[in-house]
């Protein structure tokens, strides 16, 4: 049996990170129940005061979407937003299916709902490219975010606009994202669990922490001048919202999260599909930790971010998969921790710390705190989240190279 001081050292700092994490998430999904309560009354408070809506430009992105292209628009003409004060803006990407001939459809019927084709020469570069096509021919300032997938309530867009044009430093304010599939399998409920556990701690949480809130890629309202002042999107970045919104932040401006505006999302209802999605998301975050870090040592909210995502992206990951491993090295006694203390009632707590701040995130939402859950957040811990490890500690010793240099290309999740 394998035993060293430099295991029992290396062991004691991985129950020290693992708890640290699990004690900041603690604090960071209750800060977001208090915020939840005032979240009803903030949502009243801002429509009850915005007398006078400004005019919008709602910009999709859309590369093949005729599977989910008709869902979508039909949202957008549910939207109770003035329409003489809208403009849809679908750009289509190089699409080689229907999705033109929807577009077109609704557009023949709605005059507010506008196709636009990216020149031929500019074409099939991405989601970041067709966004800022989209900017370039958009009227407004004020421009809303929707991926092809979306279906948003009929007032979230309100609500969003409401709570940006009262502060001249809102940069953006953001909704929230759910599942609108996450009855179809163990996947997409998976999702369900992980996407309201995310919003409520990552996003609410930390906004009332830190004030920082990440755009999500969807569901967002931004304004155009200041979109263009910190240059757009960047086309280079694998994940392009979360790079975009490190850049707002950097320049002194806030993201406001507002969980009341809501929109539905589609999401991956295949494993593979969502292997590749997630390995895209891991490695864009790998890309934007180095690119920002040493840039994070001047710029307080910059510094607490790159914090955060190394120590997801790299230590926790890290100390996590090796106690992972430890546990069953134990259990198959190749291997000793000569360390005092109930180990495994620690680790019991901390199992249970997990699926209590999951199950306080659920608890947020209507209908989400069910017996089903409750054992899916259990098996959650054994399955998903193992395989999320197994991903990043994968796409960790992939060679960093940007989009540009692999040539920008759309990286789209599959649609059902």
């Amino acid at each position: 049996m394998f035993e060293s001081v430099l295991l029992d050292l290396f062991f004691v700092l991985s129950i020290f990170c693992i708890w640290l994490m699990l004690v900041y998430n603690a604090v960071l999904i209750s800060l977001a129940f208090l915020y939840s309560k005032k979240n009803e009354w903030n949502t009243q408070m801002l429509l009850q005061e915005t007398k006078e809506y400004p005019p919008v430009s709602v910009i999709i992105p859309a590369h093949n979407e005729g599977v989910v292209m008709e869902t979508t628009l039909q949202s957008m003409v549910s939207l109770d937003y003035s329409k003489e004060d809208l403009e849809v803006i679908v750009i289509n990407d190089a699409s080689t299916d229907n999705t033109e001939e929807i577009i077109k459809e609704f557009a023949a019927e709605y005059p507010w709902i506008k196709l636009v084709n990216v020149p031929k020469e500019q074409s099939a570069k991405g989601k970041s490219n067709a966004l800022n096509y989209g900017l370039s021919v958009s009227k407004h300032n004020l421009i809303a975010i929707y991926d092809a997938d979306n279906s948003p309530e009929p007032g979230s867009l309100r609500i969003l606009v409401a709570g940006i044009i009262g502060d001249p430093q809102i940069a953006a304010t953001v909704g929230k994202v759910r599942t609108i599939n996450k009855e179809k399998n163990i996947l997409t409920k998976f999702i369900n669990i992980e996407f309201i556990a995310h919003q409520w701690t990552a996003q609410a949480g930390r906004w009332v922490m830190h004030h920082i809130v990440m755009l999500p890629g969807t569901n967002f309202v931004l304004r155009k001048d200041i979109l263009n002042e910190v240059g757009g999107w960047d086309t280079t970045s694998l994940t392009e919202d979360t790079e975009l919104s490190l850049r707002i932040l950097k320049t002194g401006y806030k993201i406001w999260f507002l969980p009341s505006a809501i929109t539905w999302e589609q999401e991956p209802e295949e494993w593979a599909v969502w292997f590749k999605q997630r390995q895209r998301w891991v490695e864009g975050n790998y890309h934007i930790i180095w690119k920002y870090f040493l840039e994070g040592f001047g710029n307080f909210k910059l510094f607490i971010n790159m914090l955060y995502m190394l120590f997801t992206y790299y230590s926790l990951i890290v100390f996590i998969l090796f106690s992972d491993i430890l546990f069953i090295l134990g259990f198959m006694e190749l291997a000793k921790v000569n360390v005092a203390g109930p180990i495994l009632l620690m680790w019991f707590c901390a199992f249970i710390m997990f699926i209590a701040q999951i199950l306080i995130a659920l608890g947020l939402e209507q209908r989400e705190v069910t017996l089903s859950n409750v054992f899916s957040i259990i098996l959650m811990y054994f399955t998903y989240c193992q395989m999320w490890l197994v991903m990043a500690i994968k796409v960790m010793w992939k060679p960093r190279l940007t989009k540009k240099e692999a040539a920008p290309h759309w990286e789209k999740t599959q649609r059902f």
